[in-house]
């Protein structure tokens, strides 16, 4: 005889119930657990928050990004000046990804660029730069670099074009006539340069225009700051006159601006071109004003006393 023999379902979960031991976990693996589960949400909301990066974060993180671009800037500097081309630009392209609207630092990676011989990467760097900056004196720098750097290839109408953009923004002129007026005796138009190393001297003589470039320097550098700012732009606009340089001995500064050697250079350099456009009275005129200055010029010495017989007729 055969037996059916069957359980309903409530058996069953009795009699699994009966062989599972019971777990009961104690308090302090309670506050593990909820710690461990506590630090992994934070740890998920943190990734979150980063990886979306809100405005607030940003500026949160701005200070320390500031100092490790900076930081980068620096190692990109030293480096250039080494000659160490390969890394400079490594330093300021790491600079830039931390902080990618650094114009100086975009002007110096072209730069290096340039010096290693990849014109075209500087070229496209110098002239980004140039279209997104504003201050008239970084603009004047970047134009500067720009025209060297076509000046360098050969591409010298150019490169006088963006030396004439640089005269533009009306900083550092006497050094950007200065690099016209050596571009000119290269393309030998000797009238040019002239007017060019004229442009020069008048410039470096001019006590009112180093106090400009030095209120423009100065908005440079409180470009951010609201309360220094507009005092310096309304001195800029207004324009430099006498009662601003009230409180300088001109005398000085004039004395100290006519006795220095790169006053006497500028003097040789006219009487160089005079030569060429045949004013030899201007060009004597010139050799002698250096001498003022720089009277153990023995090359000025030589060329004055050529001039010389050349006036008397001798040969």
């Amino acid at each position: 005889m055969f037996f059916l023999s069957f359980t309903t379902p409530a058996d069953r979960r009795r009699k699994h119930q009966r062989r599972r031991p019971s777990v009961t976990l104690s308090r302090s693996q309670v506050i593990l657990t909820w710690s461990l589960l506590l630090i992994w949400t934070l740890l998920m909301s943190f990734g979150v928050v980063s990886h979306l990066d809100p405005q607030w974060l940003q500026e949160l993180s701005r200070p320390g990004r500031d100092v490790e671009a900076l930081d980068y800037k620096g190692f990109g500097d030293n480096a250039l000046r080494e000659g160490k081309y390969g890394l400079a630009i490594a330093n300021y392209q790491r600079s830039l990804e931390i902080l990618p609207d650094q114009v100086p630092v975009l002007t110096n990676l072209a730069v290096a660029y340039r010096k290693a011989g990849d014109f075209a990467s500087g070229a496209r760097l110098l002239t980004e730069a140039l279209r997104s900056e504003t201050s008239p004196s970084l603009k004047a720098v970047i134009a500067c670099n720009l025209g060297e750097l076509r000046e360098e290839q050969g591409q010298l109408d150019q490169a006088v074009q963006h030396y004439q953009e640089a005269l533009g923004c009306n900083v550092e002129q006497h050094r950007i006539y200065h690099r016209l007026a050596m571009l000119y005796i290269k393309t030998e138009e000797f009238d040019k340069a002239r007017a060019a190393f004229e442009m020069v001297l008048e410039k470096r003589l001019d006590p009112a225009l180093e106090y400009q470039q030095m209120l423009q320097h100065a908005a440079d550098i409180y470009a951010d700051n609201p309360t220094h700012l507009p005092i310096i732009e309304e001195q800029l606009a207004r324009g430099v006159d006498a009662e601003d340089l009230r409180y300088y001995d001109l005398e000085i500064v004039r004395s100290v601006q006519q006795h220095d050697p790169a006053i006497a250079s500028i003097h040789d350099f006219l009487g160089m071109v005079c030569v060429r456009v045949r004013d030899l009275d201007a060009a004597i005129d010139h050799f002698r004003q250096s001498l003022q200055i720089y009277p153990d010029n023995p090359h000025t010495v030589k060329r004055l006393q050529e001039l010389q017989q050349m006036k008397r007729g001798q040969p």
